[in-house]
């Protein structure tokens, strides 16, 4: 409930910042993120309910040391952009493909996801950092709420 409603208070704030016109370039790989996301969400909600508490807290510490090692390899290592082609069918299937991962990891861990949406609105998709902040808030309102009517 916590992230529903900061997710909400900074997307009325976000919008001064960005107008939603910047986001229409994004919208196919916005959607299909969400969509992706909004079903895994809902399926690894579903596993957290599911798996003993002592196998949750090692799949929490194994998916954290992943993502912090992630992080350390991104700087020594900078990611290059390898946004792909254009068209709306292609950007769909990926954000989805992508979403999916994305939404079961960020479910697991009880996070609405921004510290991987971001990076794929930008290494993915060319998105500059402030419309990678603004959808990534869009898309993990929707995320959040699926986990959350599952749980």
């Amino acid at each position: 409930m916590v992230s529903i409603v900061t997710l909400t208070f900074a997307l009325v704030v976000r919008n001064g910042t960005i107008s939603v016109g910047a986001l229409v370039p994004y919208l196919n790989g916005i959607f299909g993120l969400a969509a992706g996301g909004v079903v895994s969400a809902f399926y690894g909600a579903r596993f957290v309910s599911s798996i003993k508490s002592e196998y949750l807290i090692k799949a929490i510490a194994v998916l954290l040391g992943a993502l912090g090692a992630l992080i350390l390899v991104e700087v020594v290592f900078p990611f290059q952009s390898a946004q792909i082609p254009d068209g709306s069918a292609i950007h769909f299937a990926t954000g989805f493909t992508l979403g999916i991962g994305i939404g079961f990891v960020s479910s697991i861990l009880g996070v609405a996801g921004g510290e991987l949406l971001i990076s794929t609105m930008m290494f993915i998709f060319g998105a500059d950092v402030k419309t990678a902040g603004s959808a990534s808030i869009v898309i993990s309102v929707c995320v959040v709420a699926s986990g959350l009517l599952q749980y």
